[in-house]
């Protein structure tokens, strides 16, 4: 794993769990929306009509379950990561990379922040991670 990989795991964990949050919003609003009836067919119900509801509720707990987990991990994770960057020195690289990976800004955002160029911003983001991975190498190198 790369020191790139590594710092992008929390805006992973972040897209995941916005995933999760837009799938509980979909399974409260089809739980709450009528359901039509057909009057043309005869029905024949071999279940008791609050399966649908069971159903539903059991699919919830277990999306808001995943939800308190991914938001367990990210918070670790972004604790874990925030404090490796404050130790990455000089301090601009550790400020750059905190905006880049735990404020999930552009490189051009970044430029324009700290009034650099694009191009230097750039370059100094590869320093920076560079200047990670020498710190932490051996700290996530091995994670996948």
């Amino acid at each position: 794993m790369t020191a790139k990989e590594y710092l992008g795991q929390a805006a992973l964990l972040r897209r995941r769990i916005k995933q999760v949050e837009d799938r509980i919003e979909e399974i409260r609003t089809e739980a709450s929306s009528p359901k039509a009836i057909r009057y043309d067919k005869d029905l024949v119900q071999s279940s008791p009509a609050g399966d649908a509801l069971a159903k539903y509720i059991i699919r919830l707990e277990a999306e808001e379950r995943k939800l308190i987990r991914l938001k367990t991990q990210y918070l670790d994770t972004w604790d874990k990561i925030r404090k490796q960057l404050a130790a990455v020195t000089p301090g601009i690289y550790s400020d750059l990379l905190y905006m880049r990976y735990l404020e999930e800004k552009s490189l051009g955002q970044i430029s324009e922040e700290l009034n650099y160029s694009y191009e230097w911003t750039c370059r100094l983001h590869g320093k920076a991670l560079h200047a990670f991975a020498q710190k932490f190498g051996d700290t996530y190198a091995n994670k996948s």
